[in-house]
């Protein structure tokens, strides 16, 4: 009887098999239109739009689709597929993703002008309530300063 992390391993090594890279890196969800996320609605019942996706992803969103034609719905060994396929590409073959980020970007920009990524709010609150003497994240701003999506 083969581990867990056999059976796993196998799985995502026989998905990699089966996938067709041509279909991945041809992406086949590449509208960018259709690739903008709708504003999701709130605990507060407001209307907020999540962040762009980056190019990894709009990648992953595609090794996806193309997992689901093989009728595989375990997201972890999608993500463990998405992972290594997206090591072993191209500077070429990530190029096509993050143009496709960027043009997303424009479209979030023009579709969501006010728009501004903040820290999550719940992170911030434990770590000023449960570690009070931690020193800041090096990753967090200020809390009031806001961050423009696509400065990056």
């Amino acid at each position: 009887m083969a581990s867990p992390a056999t059976s796993s391993t196998d799985d995502v090594n026989e998905l990699i098999q089966k996938m067709n890279r041509n279909n991945i890196f041809s992406p086949q969800l590449k509208n960018p239109e259709e690739l903008v996320a709708e504003p999701r609605i709130t605990e507060t019942g407001s209307l907020r739009p999540p962040r762009p996706q980056n190019a990894f992803f709009l990648f992953r969103k595609n090794v996806l689709a193309e997992a689901r034609r093989f009728s595989v719905q375990n997201m972890r060994i999608i993500s463990k597929v998405a992972s290594i396929l997206w090591q072993q590409a191209t500077n070429n073959e990530k190029q096509m993703y993050k143009d496709l980020a960027n043009k997303v970007s424009v479209l979030h920009r023009q579709r969501y002008p006010k728009f501004r990524y903040t820290e999550n709010y719940q992170r911030t609150r434990f770590r000023r309530h449960f570690l009070p003497n931690a020193p800041p994240s090096p990753d967090s701003n200020n809390s009031n300063d806001a961050i423009e999506i696509g400065g990056i």
